[in-house]
Formats: structure tokens, sequence, C-alpha cells
């Protein structure tokens, strides 16, 4: 049976509305009233003091078997996501081109997960994407949805859903007051994050963050005692739950792989939950 993941995108095109408005009153404060260190940092950075950001981020699910566990994979931040209001030509015109956002990203999962055709290209606003990714992040993706036999939906989201942007392809990773400021609560107390996830409904939710997020992650599920999960080197991964959802903290995949046996110790505990409460 499928999954309605066209009501379910619907439900998340709400929240997300009504997270870019706080996105776009900051990238406001940033362009018109920014604090001298901010415009120091930018400028060490990117040898300007000309503000320009990355494209916000919106989840949004593939066609999808009810009868198959959900896995929903959370990444630290958009770095090269591409550029967003770098000049007055903008490369992203704002809240009515979330469902367009929203149509890459399922279209982009999809083939990483489902397809992985590696010639498959996607051109989202002629930024020339590539639809197959071959680093780490995804290749682990893969490597679990193997490992499961096939047997897992996956959907991708993303912790700092938007950034500084330098040269139109490396983000500068937000402030911790700008990591307070886009992952608080919106208007009913929820935020971004809490939302997708009880919107979504994932049998498990996997970051993939490293430490120096942890200030982040405290916000975005207003958990304030999420530093005593944060996963040591020896261990690889932490488990604690949100709601009734269970949840699995690890280092990102480009960490595991410089540690021996930590790609495959973390790949096997997310498939061993998965089939325990499948």
């Amino acid at each position: 049976m499928n999954r309605d993941c066209t009501k379910t995108n619907e439900q998340l095109l709400d929240c997300q509305k009504k997270w870019f408005e706080i996105v776009e009153k900051w990238i406001e404060d940033n362009r018109n009233n920014p604090t001298d260190k901010k415009k120091r940092y930018f400028s060490d950075k990117c040898k300007t003091e000309k503000f320009s950001f990355s494209h916000p981020f919106f989840t949004s699910l593939y066609q999808m078997d009810d009868n198959k566990p959900l896995i929903m994979f959370i990444g630290q931040e958009t770095n090269g996501w591409g550029d967003y209001f770098g000049d007055e030509n903008k490369a992203f015109e704002g809240v009515n081109e979330i469902e367009t956002a929203q149509n890459f990203v399922k279209e982009y999962t999809w083939n990483n997960v489902k397809n992985q055709d590696k010639k498959h290209r996607i051109d989202y606003k002629n930024n020339k994407y590539t639809g197959y990714n071959s680093y780490s992040f995804w290749r682990f993706i893969r490597d679990v949805y193997k490992k499961s036999g096939n047997n897992t939906d996956i959907v991708w989201t993303e912790l700092d859903k938007i950034h500084y942007c330098c040269n139109h392809k490396k983000c500068i990773t937000l402030w911790t007051e700008d990591e307070v400021k886009l992952n608080g609560p919106l208007c009913d107390g929820k935020t971004i994050l809490q939302h997708e996830i009880d919107i979504v409904k994932p049998n498990l939710v996997v970051f993939l963050v490293g430490p120096n997020y942890y200030k982040s992650m405290e916000t975005a599920l207003q958990k304030s005692d999420l530093y005593l999960y944060i996963p040591s080197e020896k261990e690889s991964f932490t488990e604690f739950k949100v709601y009734d959802t269970e949840c699995l903290w690890s280092y990102h995949p480009n960490f595991l792989l410089r540690r021996f046996g930590l790609w495959d110790k973390v790949r096997d505990r997310i498939t061993e939950i998965i089939t325990n409460n499948n």
C-alpha cells in the first residue's frame, strides 16, 4: 500500500512557508543591518562584505510503500546547495517556489536511493546539480538501503537548512545565534524539524551530524539535555527518543570512513533497529 505522499508534502509545505518567513527576515537583517563582527567574518571567508546565501532546503517525500519502514536521514548543513540571494538576480524567488524546491529534493532523493542512475542529471534553476551523488553521505545511505535488502524507504532533510554562501559553492557554517534563530519554534511552538518528524512519522531518525552541531540539534528538537547524548569516537553513536520516535545520532560519514570499522558498525545498528521494530 502506497503512503499518501501528496498529502504529506502539502502538510510540509504549510510549515515550510511559516519557516521561510523567519528566513526572509534573517536575510533582510543580515543584508541591511549586519554587525561589524559578521562583516569581518564574511570578508575573511569570501574577500567581500557583500552577503550571499545558500538555497533554503525544503524536504519532501517521493512515492513510498506503507509496508516498508521509513528512515529519516538528517545531514548537518546545506553545504554546496548553490547560490541564493547573492545579487539582484535571484536564483530562488521566495515562497512561491517552495513547491518547486520540494519536487527537486523528492527527485534527487529518489534517484540517489531507488534509481541509482549515475548518468541521471537534474537541472534545478540551471544550477546543474548531479542527480547521483557519490559523496560519503549518500554512499552511506545507499549502503544502509542495500543492507536492509532494499526493504526501506528514505526521506532526507538537513539540520541547518540555509547558510551564508561563499563563491556560489562553499557554505559558511552558521553562528550559534543564527542556528538558534533559524531552528527555533515557529508561531505554533514547534520547530521546523519537529514538524518534519511529526508529519513524516519515520520509524527511525538518523542524525549524521558532528558533535559541534549539538546546540543546533538541541534548539531544533527543543531538547535541552542533548549534550548528554553526544556520541564519543569510541562508541560512534548514541540513541534517544523524540516523542515516541527512535533516534540514532552518529558522526558524518566522512568521519566514519576515517575510523576503522565505524562505518559498518553504525550501518549495522541502523538496519538492526529497523529490522527489530518492523
